[in-house]
This record gives structure tokens, sequence and C-alpha cells, in this order.
């Protein structure tokens, strides 16, 4: 059977130290910030490449201005934080 959850064992690779749990309470801290509108900068600039390529890629923009506009009001409109809700509402509910 396929394993639902990962570790850094199944890949050969060390767990995470305290630096690097750091950069990811940093990152966490800073998507928290553009979800609520309070960062208009670098971390938005990267969510919404992030997110207009995977757009893009999956054929739902038909080029990269129109994916990165999707992405952006994804943001704006509120639909990017209730994703992260759904997302997060289905990895707690799995065993």
């Amino acid at each position: 059977s396929f394993p639902t959850r990962r570790s850094s064992d199944l890949y050969a690779l060390q767990r995470c130290g305290v630096i690097w749990c750091t950069m990811l309470c940093a990152a966490q801290y800073a998507l928290q910030r553009v979800l609520r509108g309070a960062e208009h900068g670098g971390h938005r600039d990267a969510l919404v490449l992030g997110a207009a390529l995977a757009l893009e890629v999956t054929g739902r923009a038909p080029d990269p201005l129109v994916a990165a506009s999707r992405a952006a009001e994804a943001l704006e409109n509120g639909a990017a934080t209730d994703l992260l809700a759904r997302l997060t509402a289905f990895a707690a509910a799995r065993p």
C-alpha cells in the first residue's frame, strides 16, 4: 500500500533542525500576512507567481498575464484563504 504520511526518513534525509523550523515558522507568518492583505511585497509576488504557474501548466489560464491576474484575484477576494482552510481541514482529517 502507498503510505499517506511522509517523513524525512523515507527519503534518507535528516529531520529538520531548529534553524529550518524557524525558517518554516517565518514562511508561515509571511503567508498569513499575505492572506490577510497585510503584505504586498516579495512574499505576495512569490505566491502569485507560484499560483500563476500552477494555473498555467494545468491549462486553467491561457497565458502568464491571465494566470497572474487570477492568482492575485484569489488572494484579494479570499478564495486563496478559503482553499488553504479546506486543504488544512482535509489534511487534519487524514489518519
